[in-house]
């Protein structure tokens, strides 16, 4: 009994002394600290769950693994992806910044080409109507250069020279209508700063047939007969089967019958 009555307060002691590692691995597993997962697994996660378009989650996972390898040769890819999380999601400030970290940390990546071409839309999608600040069209027009001086053969090639232009005649419109509400003010001067400024920036595009043709309205209302003649001379050159080109042989008659004109 003597013995019985020692062995049983030892074993107690025991298991009272291995309980609270039985209790912290149980921990561990019940929803406690997780261990760091490898690579493999943190990246298939995370393009699970970018394929299934649940991007917010998508987004955490991409970060983890960025955080957790940054020597891993798949970071610019789950860069890429991170950044194509946003852009999908329609959030093009947080994307386009995403791709510029890309091409500023891999530019010899992959994946270089296409972060390039989706920063220019990231700004794209952000740039305004016309009336509005366009630093944004600014910006997607000079990532579109880029793009095209660095990728020229890519398959984006015909869509960035597309939105290029379509980014340059927002410009050109946002130009021309400065010129035109300063004609109609009167204010004739800087009416053909601004309709030379689409002739010189812009004129392939399709307000520059408009612009020359006022221009030289307004240098006839600013008796500058000779400037306004090879206005209307230029017009009736360019544009033979143009919008105005019977006004702009009337007007161009009627200099040529004055007995002098002015510069």
């Amino acid at each position: 009994m003597q013995i019985k009555f020692k062995i049983f307060p030892l074993i107690g002691i025991a298991i009272l002394l291995c309980l609270p590692a039985v209790l912290l691995l149980g921990g561990c597993g019940a929803g406690g600290v997780k261990p760091i997962e490898d690579s493999q697994s943190q990246f298939k996660r995370a393009m699970e769950l970018f394929n299934k378009k649940k991007y917010y989650e998508a987004e955490t996972e991409f970060q983890r693994f960025i955080y957790n390898f940054p020597g891993n040769t798949a970071v610019d890819t789950a860069q890429y992806y991170l950044a194509m999380c946003y852009f999908d999601d329609n959030d093009y400030a947080l994307a386009g910044g995403e791709f510029k970290k890309l091409l500023t940390s891999f530019p010899a990546s992959a994946f270089a080409d296409d972060a390039q071409y989706r920063l220019a839309m990231s700004h794209y999608h952000q740039s305004p109507n016309y009336y509005l600040d366009q630093t944004d069209t600014y910006i997607a027009i000079e990532e579109f250069l880029n793009f095209l001086d660095n990728y020229a053969i890519s398959e984006f090639s015909d869509s960035a020279n597309f939105y290029l232009k379509e980014m340059r005649n927002k410009l050109a419109r946002k130009t021309f209508k400065a010129g035109e509400l300063y004609q109609k003010l009167n204010e004739y001067d800087p009416a053909v700063l601004y309709y030379d400024r689409v002739l010189d920036d812009y004129a392939d595009s399709p307000f520059s047939e408009e612009a020359l043709y006022h221009k030289g309205e307004c240098l006839i209302s600013l008796k500058k007969d000779i400037r306004a003649r090879d206005a209307f001379l230029e017009y009736i050159d360019k544009y033979e089967n143009g919008k105005f080109h019977k006004d702009a042989t009337n007007k161009l008659r009627i200099l040529e019958d004055k007995p002098q004109a002015k510069k």
